[in-house]
């Protein structure tokens, strides 16, 4: 079967290009990335996912830090310049030890071209084999009424044996190749539109 392409092809693939060329002007981010008020930022040094300050800088609400295991994802996240992160959970096992909530980040996206990349890109580092269970983006909500559309990054889990220190490495799989895989998504979804 052949899917035939909606309306206005030419007019959509002008829009896909001028929302991929975005991401090039506007990624990644300039330093500082958790916050424009974080004390630890010296203009002469750069950012770092690992700053033992970027839990704290990462929350809107201090109080409430980004959790460990999960906060140099989120950075990464950020720092692509394209998404705003809004929650994220880093998972946490039950009392008898076994997987009870699994680790996710949700955010906000301005374009579904984007989304689309970063979903291509998620499946480009599951690809490379060194994942323990697939990974996904999702289309979600938060609050009723909250009338902005929400994205979530988190694992498929297809095989039940996967535990939450597979995720955690999992975790670092991803934001240690994140931003390249990106920045490669973007560039096939480009030149697919040309």
């Amino acid at each position: 079967m052949y899917i035939k392409p909606g309306f206005n092809e030419s007019e959509k693939r002008k829009k896909l290009i001028t929302e991929i060329d975005h991401v090039f002007m506007n990624s990644p981010l300039k330093d500082p990335i958790c916050n424009s008020n974080c004390s630890a930022f010296e203009s002469n040094e750069s950012c770092d996912k690992m700053c033992s300050l970027a839990p704290k800088m990462l929350s809107n609400t201090p109080e409430h830090p980004v959790e460990e295991n999960i906060a140099p994802l989120v950075f990464e996240i950020k720092k692509l310049g394209i998404f705003q992160p809004c929650w994220s959970c880093e998972g946490h096992n039950d009392p008898n030890g076994q997987l009870w909530k699994k680790p996710n980040i949700w955010f906000y996206c301005q374009s579904v071209v984007h989304a689309r990349a970063f979903s291509n890109a998620i499946d480009m580092i599951y690809n490379m084999k060194t994942l323990s269970t697939r990974w996904v983006v999702e289309l979600t909500h938060s609050d009723i009424d909250n009338p902005d559309t929400t994205f979530c990054l988190k694992p498929m889990l297809e095989d039940t044996n996967v535990s939450l220190k597979d995720l955690h490495k999992d975790i670092e799989v991803l934001y240690m190749n994140l931003s390249a895989k990106f920045r490669l998504a973007c560039e096939k979804l480009r030149k697919s539109a040309m």
